[in-house]
């Protein structure tokens, strides 16, 4: 992709501009003979001139070196559709390397600093690396986005900037400086989600109003079960309310998807009725969490079935109308897909009790027949 013909280039564009040899010498403070040289392809320019040798000439550092701009981009993109098929199916290690190396061959790529950066964000929890691996792929991670932040036009490679940065300032302490620059995004009325549902009608207008639903939707299911902790370290919520909070958060699904077409919200519905199904496990209720695994059970086989759906539809409730395509946006945080995450749930010590019950023999089989990678 690079021609080492710079003495052409440099050659044709002086031309160009109508300028002798001993002119663009002065300019750029050299001999005239450095610059003949360099037009015969008898030497080449020092890395440190080549900046200035771009400004005077008025051409960029990739016009100069001969780089084909358009393949490089295509050829970007490409790594980074290839790559993303990688960490979609859950190998994340194997995507931080492979995202890693394409850096490295197009260093000045910010796409591909975000993806670094963003990659390690599925990483920093995972037991791969030690506590100092750990805090110099943050830093360096920071580092890539600060960079995006100082030399990046694209406005959506920005904004992912802004929120991942924050995040990380908020891990390293530093909240005053997260919320400073977390004050620079846009609200969430004015987000691109809420602006495009209210600027389209018919067809486009229903698709960009279903999408805004299914954002918040997904955004409350979400946290509607998490047990944050105080200042003190005291836990909002009581083991007996989280349970209540997990109940409430199937009423609500079951509420919405009333035609039980869960589609992505099998894999909330999931996990709450996993979480039923180890408190009643842990508190006697052997029936009712035996219940509640079937379920569970069931949703992580539907999930699976959705997942394989280049083309799913929503036809009831709420999101009725909404059109959306699986195959191509889930992503995982590792290889397993959803029943032998539920298999690897299944082994939690609060099963013990049911463990060779044949109700919870008959779930596992269920489950092992659609056990697989993601990959």
């Amino acid at each position: 992709e690079i021609s080492m013909n710079i003495g052409a280039e440099i050659k044709k564009v002086r031309r160009q501009k109508e300028m002798t040899q001993e002119q663009l010498a002065e300019y750029l403070n050299v001999s005239v003979s450095a610059v003949s040289q360099w037009e015969s392809n008898k030497t080449t320019p020092d890395i440190s001139v080549i900046p200035t040798i771009c400004n005077v000439l008025g051409i960029t550092a990739d016009e100069l070196l001969g780089i084909d701009i358009a393949k490089k981009e295509a050829n970007i993109e490409k790594l980074i559709d290839e790559i993303s098929e990688i960490s979609r199916g859950g190998n994340k290690k194997e995507a931080y390397i492979r995202y890693k190396e394409a850096l490295r061959q197009y260093p000045d790529s910010y796409d591909l600093m975000y993806h670094v950066a963003s990659e390690y964000i599925w990483l920093q929890y995972e037991p791969y690396y030690s506590a100092e691996e750990q805090k110099n792929m943050r830093q360096e991670s920071i580092a890539l986005l600060e960079k995006i932040l100082e030399g990046c036009l694209d406005e959506n490679i920005r904004i992912f900037a802004v929120s991942d940065l924050c995040g990380f300032y908020a891990q390293n302490g530093d909240i005053e400086k997260a919320e400073k620059l977390a004050e620079k995004l846009p609200n969430i009325a004015n987000s691109r989600s809420f602006v495009l549902a209210g600027i389209y009608s018919g067809s486009k207008g229903i698709q960009s109003n279903k999408n805004l639903i299914f954002i918040l939707l997904e955004f409350f299911s979400n946290r509607m079960t998490r047990n944050y902790k105080y200042d003190s370290g005291e836990l909002l919520y009581s083991e007996e309310e989280i349970l209540r909070l997990y109940e409430k958060q199937i009423e609500l699904l079951n509420l919405i998807f009333d035609d039980g077409n869960l589609g992505f919200f099998n894999d909330d519905m999931q996990n709450a009725y996993l979480h039923v199904a180890r408190y009643c496990a842990s508190h006697g209720n052997y029936e009712e969490a035996l219940s509640k695994l079937k379920l569970a059970a069931d949703c992580a086989i539907a999930f699976i079935e959705y997942e394989k759906c280049d083309d799913y539809s929503y036809n009831s409730g709420i999101l009725k109308g909404l059109s959306e395509s699986p195959a191509n946006g889930i992503w995982h945080s590792n290889t397993d897909n959803s029943a032998g995450e539920l298999l690897n749930d299944m082994q939690s010590p609060e099963f013990d009790v049911i463990r060779n019950n044949t109700r919870f023999l008959e779930i596992e089989n269920m489950l092992k027949k659609y056990k697989g990678s993601n990959n």
